[in-house]
């Protein structure tokens, strides 16, 4: 809207203009007055389609995840956290031990979660000793690719003959980093010559099962990049894999040029607890929640397809596990806010928003539609001041818009929902105000 103020220095003027002229104007000085803070969406621009989120199968260190466990973190109902895909680890097995053995453990929880229509990730810490320089589970570096592709479809073709069918399969966990415990080292190029050689095999036998890369524990593009860059290689892979441990929760470029989703498989938060019994509490937990609630909305924004949470049943997971005062199996905070994102956004495609300048820099934001047009926008605010007055401009006059805010409190472990997945109908025909230290989403239907 434009308005006209006279100055002092500007009538100055004119009276000595007047003294020398028989005729006199003011002078009129237009000004803008400042612009609303407003966050457009435009749902014509799309990115990614988000797959959804999960977490990682307890047993290799705990006890499996019960039914009723599996229903909590799977279910849509309420109290339930929405989940859609499971982790699980593939044991390394020799070939004078049983399948039964090695990999019948986890098949009653497989069993549960796709039931609830979860997809199977498996991912493999160690190659078989036998098959390694090390001649060890620990360290050491793979020497027979030729059995290590037969050994990857045996374990496909045992859990497909026990109904626990696995839909995606990794070659291996953080391959760019040595460890104490299970682990295997492979380059960029060595996985490369992997895929190549061995990748049309595997796809042959279980074509129903998706091929992902080794994941990396940040993210190094240059663990797979010499992957999408051989011809053959990238096209037998799906996915890429990896982990945002340090750092990688940034866009990978060129495996969106390739046609590739990427997917981040792990990650934990838990500076704010002692690293050894009785796990006290040392840090801020509000300010760990909200940073995990952060990186979820930025890793939207990196274009990633799915994000997977390290163990589901932790006290610094999604479920408690009894330990650090949690209560076992009861949904944590964090698991709380996980849920807003897994009920909210699973399934729907990221698509474009435009902050004006005058919209905090400090509100993480990212915006989605389902494939009938409905848009939703999930908003972090992870500062202690509420943000007001703030424009959301649709393409469309929604005929219903629901609000969902969690505010995140000092306890990680709270009695009930209490301030978490708080629904009410809101009105974006006026400014609305995101809360301090909150997580919001907004529904609006077309």
């Amino acid at each position: 809207m434009k308005k006209t103020v006279s100055l002092l220095s500007i009538a100055g003027i004119s009276l000595i203009l007047y003294s020398c002229s028989d005729t006199y104007e003011p002078v009129e000085i237009p000004y803008t007055e400042a612009l609303p803070a407003t966050l457009t969406v435009d749902p014509d621009v799309e990115y990614q389609t988000v797959r959804g989120f999960g977490v990682m199968e307890t047993s290799w260190q705990q006890s499996p995840l019960s039914d009723d466990e599996v229903e909590t973190l799977y279910g849509n109902e309420f109290n339930q956290l929405g989940c859609n895909i499971l982790r699980v680890r593939i044991a390394p097995k020799e070939n004078f031990e049983s399948a039964d053995s090695r990999w019948g453990r986890i098949i009653p929880v497989i069993h549960k979660a796709k039931s609830m229509g979860a997809t199977i990730l498996a991912t493999p810490w160690t190659p078989p000793a036998s098959m390694k320089t090390s001649g060890n589970i620990v360290g050491g570096q793979l020497m027979d690719y030729e059995a290590y592709a037969m050994y990857l479809c045996e374990y496909l073709s045992y859990m497909k003959e026990n109904d626990a069918d696995i839909d995606v399969i990794s070659i291996q966990n953080e391959p760019d980093f040595e460890v104490t415990y299970e682990g295997c080292i492979w380059s960029g190029l060595q996985q490369a010559r992997f895929f190549k050689e061995w990748g049309s095999y595997i796809k042959s036998r279980h074509p129903e099962v998706k091929l992902m890369t080794g994941e990396s524990f940040q993210y190094r593009h240059e663990a797979t990049d010499p992957i999408l860059e051989d011809e053959i290689a990238c096209k037998a892979i799906d996915i890429v894999g990896g982990h945002i441990y340090g750092g990688g929760n940034n866009p990978y470029d060129l495996a969106v040029s390739k046609g590739k989703e990427y997917w981040m498989t792990e990650h934990l938060l838990n500076d704010a607890w002692e690293k050894s019994a009785p796990y006290s509490v040392i840090g801020d937990i509000k300010t760990e929640t909200l940073e995990l609630a952060k990186e979820l909305n930025t890793a939207m924004e990196s274009g990633f397809n799915a994000y997977i949470y390290w163990y589901g049943r932790r006290y610094y997971g999604m479920l408690g596990d009894g330990l650090a005062e949690s209560e076992m199996s009861k949904p944590t905070a964090r698991g709380y806010i996980y849920a807003q994102f897994a009920k909210n956004i699973t399934g729907k495609t990221r698509v474009k928003t435009i902050a004006s300048k005058n919209v905090s820099a400090s509100l993480s934001v990212t915006a989605y539609k389902n494939q009938s047009g409905d848009i939703s926008l999930m908003f972090v605010n992870s500062t202690s001041s509420e943000i007001k007055d703030l424009n959301i401009k649709l393409p469309f006059v929604p005929s219903s818009c629901q609000c969902v805010i969690s505010t995140v409190g000092n306890n990680p472990f709270p009695e009930n929902t209490d301030g978490y997945l708080m629904e009410s109908s809101i009105d974006l025909s006026i400014p609305i105000s995101i809360q301090a230290n909150s997580i919001v989403t907004i529904n609006a239907k077309k």
